[in-house]
């Protein structure tokens, strides 16, 4: 009887255990995938800040040469 009664408490207590960790384990995910999504939207607008007096310059340079 004592085993089968510790069995199921420790059983009840390790789910519990469980979901607790889940818990704090999504809540560390979203943090994390809201850290990329700031960091990707940071990128994109560096790469367009960089790119962009190039982009400029090369279609100067066209109508100079009279490419375009």
């Amino acid at each position: 009887m004592e085993a089968l009664l510790g069995s199921v408490v420790a059983i009840a207590l390790s789910f519990g255990y469980t979901e607790i960790k889940a818990k704090q384990l999504r809540k560390s995910q979203t943090n994390v995938q809201e850290v990329i999504e700031n960091y990707d939207k940071e990128v994109a607008r560096k790469v367009f800040a960089a790119v962009r007096p190039v982009s400029k310059s090369v279609v100067e340079l066209q109508h100079f040469t009279g490419i375009r």
